[in-house]
């Protein structure tokens, strides 16, 4: 877990937050088990594997995915992945989750990949896991 780490703060630039170190180590398992699909199966993968990826092997993949090529913007302007923002889930539409390593941002970003804009969606991590918790285990009704 060390070496992912590191490789991931110096994608980044810099230590990745204390709150997301614990919660990694820590991961809800309630949370970890939780099908995405309203029908409770895991045709569409897990919370765990897609909102918030809870391996960091796969937290690297796409980190480095994301930052692989500029793509251009709606006005035409190119656009390359912020170093200082690391991916951390997205929503199975095109969409990342993203918490900010220099810790300007607060809590979790929502990428848009239409429009290209970060809108912040929690104030913490934590807070974070519990929209996922109340959003997925309802579909599931846990």
């Amino acid at each position: 877990m060390d070496g992912i780490l590191q490789q991931l703060e110096a994608m980044c630039g810099a230590k990745l937050p204390h709150e997301y170190v614990e919660m990694i180590g820590n991961f809800p398992q309630q949370l970890r088990d939780l099908p995405r699909s309203e029908s409770g199966d895991e045709s569409e993968g897990l919370v765990s594997q897609v909102e918030f990826i809870a391996c960091l092997n796969d937290v690297l993949e796409i980190n480095q995915e994301v930052r692989k090529d500029s793509i251009a913007g709606p006005d035409g302007q190119l656009f390359e992945w912020p170093e200082q923002l690391l991916v951390i889930g997205e929503n199975g539409e095109g969409d990342y989750y993203c918490i900010d390593t220099d810790q300007e941002h607060e809590g979790v970003l929502q990428y848009r990949h239409q429009t290209l804009e970060f809108e912040q969606i929690s104030e913490s991590i934590n807070e974070f896991v519990e929209l996922l918790m109340d959003a997925f285990c309802s579909n599931n009704n846990l």
